[in-house]
């Protein structure tokens, strides 16, 4: 009776403890999926066809960044601001959380990238959570 709920209590602790190693792994494996996908640079084009909008708007292209929680793209996001150069915006639209609104988080990173961009391009910025 006792040697077999011994193993019973064996099988019980292996089987939770295979559990938790899948949780952990499973766990890891999401973070890095996140870190990767904060780490790259995502292009949509979109091209709005509409008989509301004015001839003047023909061809307008803009720029809309968000969520870059202080990331930089390239050293002074030099990468970012190469892309975005490569798409010669008439204006950029932010939306937001361009920073991360806890304490210890630069700031600086963000508010390099808009000065550069701000000498040449027309910048709309919406604050977002972390701004406020």
């Amino acid at each position: 009776m006792n040697i077999l709920l011994t193993r019973t209590t064996n099988s019980i602790v292996l089987f939770l403890i295979i559990i938790f190693i899948i949780f952990v792994l499973a766990w890891i494996i999401l973070i890095m999926a996140s870190v990767i996908e904060n780490s790259k640079i995502r292009i949509n084009q979109f091209i709005i066809d509409s008989h509301k909008i004015p001839k003047e708007f023909e061809g307008y292209k803009i720029v809309f960044l968000t969520d870059l929680h202080s990331v930089t793209f390239g050293k002074n996001n030099c990468t970012l601001i190469s892309r975005i150069d490569e798409i010669n915006p008439d204006v950029i639209l932010i939306g937001g959380d361009m920073i991360v609104g806890k304490p210890n988080y630069p700031v600086d990173i963000p508010i390099r990238l808009i000065n550069i961009l701000a000498e040449k391009y027309p910048i709309y910025y919406g604050m977002g959570n972390h701004e406020l």
